[in-house]
């Protein structure tokens, strides 16, 4: 890689220059295109003069990156551009791919009116645009990089060790793509990239083979970063049909759904494996917390339980009644969550352990509750105070000052309110019926009747004073 220093007042024929001096292309056997790219989904821009030229100079000094509109420099021989046969009748072979030298690619970073070029070589046979020449580790990573942009274009035609190469589903269709393990590294670098098709689109959306589910996945996994988010299978299939051209089956909805949940939140199998390290970092890091492990014979995850540190030191101040409850467990393995609660001085639940069990039966029950009273009893017997007797107060020696001291009852205080005329009755007391003597009735007394008497009655009572 070489680097160059454009002056501010630099114009294309300077720039034409440079890079002919640079990659010491000469200039009587080879003619180069400049272009640059200014969006994803966009053709490239040709720089063929001075005005075109400062245009792109504009869009690199209002750029926010430095590696905003790369520029991609075609090298063909001038004995091809004389050529007036077609090219996409030229077969490509490994004979016809060429060397590394074939094709520049440059890229320019402006920086304070400087600009720094760096030069990188990449195959060609014709007049092709090659925006790609990074160095990926593995294959399948490159798949996943590129799979993103080509992702309705392409079958594999060969994968091995030394090459990967694509082709376009239609077999008529001249549209490729080549890249091969870089030197004796395990790097794998693109070689060669048509990236026309000259199939109808018809064909190229009939099959989405390509659309497997680990690339649909890397681009909808961002929709799973929040909890909260709701993104269901056939949000994926409208998405991806909307966004890509890209239809696919329910069932491969589902499999991308799965593919993103795992890069977003981690393989459950490699989960189990780490639970030993999680619960030795907790008791490392928060001082007396107590966790247990137990497994099967066969080193299977059984059970789990977990109590902080502050859980344990903050039951002291807390009411002295323990909740316990189970749920469901909604991962790929399911099993059940248990948990010991209290409430706090403020009315708060407080947690006090966790649990995690295979099944929710008597037995996961049991070993819980033990977990639950090993911990805190540990606690209690060793901070907890001792209450002692006072015993006989004939035994008691108590001083004079004390014996001095006198404590008076105090003062009755008056009730507010009314006094109340009924008598408030005895937890248990029957509800008795006063009657009235005068008319028979229940209810009320003499006093309070409101009933005449008639005077036939009147006339009887005054006759038995009289005999009287």
């Amino acid at each position: 890689m070489t680097g160059i220093v454009l002056p501010i007042e630099c114009i294309y024929n300077e720039l034409d220059g440079m890079i002919y001096s640079v990659t010491k292309i000469d200039p009587a056997a080879h003619s180069i295109t400049i272009q640059y790219k200014v969006k994803k989904n966009l053709p490239l821009m040709k720089i063929s003069d001075n005005n075109s030229f400062i245009f792109y100079l504009e869009l690199k000094r209002k750029a926010k990156h430095l590696a905003s509109f790369p520029l991609c420099v075609d090298v063909m021989p001038i004995s091809l551009c004389r050529r007036t046969e077609n090219f996409e009748d030229i077969q490509l072979s490994e004979a016809a791919i060429g060397e590394e030298n074939d094709m520049i690619q440059l890229q320019v970073f402006q920086t304070h009116g400087l600009a720094t070029t760096s030069v990188q070589s990449l195959p060609t046979i014709e007049d092709l645009v090659v925006d790609v020449s990074s160095c990926i580790p593995e294959v399948e990573e490159m798949s996943n990089e590129t799979g993103s942009e080509i992702i309705s274009f392409f079958k594999v035609s060969k994968s091995d060790k030394k090459q990967y190469v694509l082709k376009c589903i239609d077999d008529s269709c001249k549209w490729s793509f080549r890249a091969s393990r870089l030197g004796g590294t395990e790097m794998f670098k693109i070689r060669y990239m048509r990236n026309d098709h000259t199939c109808s689109n018809n064909i190229i959306l009939a099959d989405h083979r390509q659309a497997t589910s680990s690339i649909v996945g890397g681009c909808i996994k961002c929709k799973y970063v929040s909890t909260k988010t709701t993104y269901t299978s056939a949000d994926i299939i409208s998405d991806m049909m909307n966004t890509y051209g890209v239809s696919m089956s329910c069932e491969k909805a589902w499999r991308s759904k799965e593919k993103a949940l795992e890069l977003v939140r981690g393989d459950p199998t490699e989960s189990y494996e780490n639970v030993p390290k999680y619960l030795y970092m907790i008791e490392q890091t928060n001082p007396g917390s107590i966790t247990r492990i137990e497994t099967y014979d066969n080193n299977k995850f059984k059970y789990l339980f977990m109590a902080l540190g502050a859980s344990i030191q903050g039951w002291e101040y807390c009411r002295p009644i323990i909740v316990i409850d189970g749920t469901f467990l909604k991962g790929h393995y399911g099993g059940t969550l248990f948990t010991a609660c209290t409430q706090d001085a403020n009315n708060n639940i407080f947690i006090l352990a966790f649990g995690v069990g295979d099944l929710e039966t008597n037995d996961s029950w049991e070993w819980f509750l033990l977990m639950l009273k090993e911990a805190y009893k540990m606690y209690i017997q060793t901070y907890s105070g001792t209450v002692y007797p006072l015993g006989d107060c004939n035994d008691w020696n108590i001083s004079d000052d004390v014996k001095a001291r006198i404590v008076l009852v105090p003062d009755p205080k008056r009730k507010s309110g009314r006094p109340k005329v009924k008598r408030i009755s005895s937890k248990g007391e029957q509800k008795q019926s006063t009657k009235c003597g005068k008319c028979g009735k229940y209810g009320h007394n003499r006093r309070s009747c409101q009933t005449l008497a008639s005077l036939k009655k009147k006339l009887q009572k005054k006759r038995k004073l009289q005999d009287l």
